[in-house]
């Protein structure tokens, strides 16, 4: 298998300070608004002991938005996706059916939304226009702060969920006692450290 992909940045906004009440509020990093255009194209061979081959050929285009800086508490933050992939090559099938490619037109859509605060609701799907139907369907509930986030997911098709947590910026240096005295506050990539 070989793949190359290519993104090209259509449009890059400014990030806020990097403060807590600015672009640290409830990310780690600033969030720096964007629009890019993704483009790639992926082969693949496959040869199995039966002696039956799967091949196949597959270009990609897409678009992604984040839109917003994730700072205010309502309507700050929006991260949407859109992209098309096609199968040129690829007649013979896999034995086995966990592997074979079924969905050789497919368009892939998505949304993350802030709500309120620290809360993202999100929704991926992915289309076959060969089956009509939906391959995967994801929703997504987030609570995100700048050192940690809690995510929530749930498929649909395969009707499986996950749970996620996240822990940034732990860069603390010094002993292990959290009372030694002078108690002294400095502000490192945004994370207020005690040393």
């Amino acid at each position: 298998s070989a793949a190359l992909r290519r993104t090209f940045g259509l449009w890059r906004g400014q990030p806020k300070p990097p403060t807590q009440s600015q672009g640290l509020r409830y990310t780690p990093a600033p969030v720096v608004p964007y629009l890019d255009l993704n483009a790639g194209i992926r082969t693949t061979l496959t040869n199995y002991s039966t002696g039956d081959n799967q091949n196949s050929l597959i270009a990609d285009i897409g678009l992604e938005a984040q839109l917003g800086h994730f700072a205010r508490d309502f309507g700050d933050y929006t991260r949407l996706n859109v992209a098309y992939s096609q199968s040129f090559v690829g007649e013979a099938d896999s034995p086995f059916l966990f592997d074979r490619q079924v969905d050789r037109n497919v368009l892939s859509l998505g949304i993350v939304q802030q709500i309120y605060g620290p809360f993202l609701a999100g929704f991926q799907t992915a289309l076959s226009f060969d089956g009509g139907e939906p391959i995967n369907t994801i929703y997504s509930l987030e609570y995100s702060r700048r050192t940690y986030g809690l995510l929530l997911r749930y498929d649909t098709t395969q009707e499986v969920g996950s749970i996620g947590f996240r822990l940034s910026n732990f860069s603390w240096i010094g002993g292990t006692d959290p009372f030694d005295t002078p108690r002294i506050r400095r502000e490192e990539g945004g994370v207020v450290e005690l040393r």
